[in-house]
């Protein structure tokens, strides 16, 4: 470990010999270090992302007004941008967006068919299933009576959440005092799957550690 702090430092002390375009997908909050960091070594740093107020769009150098999960959209605005990397940091909706940006302009990157393992929770459990890795009871919800079948089957509580989203939007557990209500929760947890499907899970007690 100190031998990879030492690493750390030393390269972050380091200048470039020349300056570079580079890409952040996403600008809010949690993505303002990495901007500053990028900006301190010397790097032109475009910032996708949809709102003008993000506080990593003030720090950017230009902006790609755009929902980081609109590659599309993105690309037809950069796409004669010529960038050394292209990047994202605290933010798992934006890396398909950054998997694919990095196809499209040929640089170093995992392809989408890894990243999606990782941004969907479906297909990261089964994945993880398939290795033989404990995890919780899960299934994949599409409508009301998948999660109901899955109540039945292993009981409350449990946990219904977007099979793609981030920061814990759409997540709620369910037990016996809100159970009457998992047609709203359903309802409700769409709107932020990107997907179109949720993952219900069992509900595991104990100190969340991240």
């Amino acid at each position: 470990m100190i031998i990879i702090k030492s690493l750390i430092v030393e390269t972050s002390s380091k200048k470039l010999s020349k300056s570079s375009d580079v890409l952040v997908v996403a600008g809010g909050l949690w993505q303002v270090p990495l901007i500053k960091f990028l900006k301190s070594k010397g790097h032109k740093v475009f910032v996708a992302d949809p709102y003008l107020h993000s506080p990593g769009v003030h720090l950017a150098d230009k902006l790609i007004q755009s929902d980081v999960r609109d590659f599309d959209k993105i690309k037809s605005i950069i796409q004669n941008e010529n960038f050394e990397f292209i990047i994202t940091d605290q933010s798992d909706i934006s890396i398909n967006t950054v998997s694919k940006l990095n196809s499209f302009f040929k640089l170093n990157g995992n392809p989408a068919e890894i990243t999606n393992q990782f941004v969907n929770k479906f297909l990261m459990r089964q994945l993880a299933d398939s290795l033989g890795v404990p995890i919780p009871k899960y299934a994949k919800v599409e409508r009301v009576g998948d999660l109901e079948d899955f109540i039945k089957k292993y009981g409350l509580p449990v946990i219904l959440k977007p099979a793609d989203s981030q920061s814990s939007r759409g997540v709620v557990k369910i037990d016996s005092l809100n159970e009457k209500n998992i047609e709203h929760f359903v309802i409700s947890s769409l709107k932020y799957a990107n997907c179109g499907y949720l993952i219900v899970e069992e509900f595991v007690e104990g100190t969340e550690v991240t």
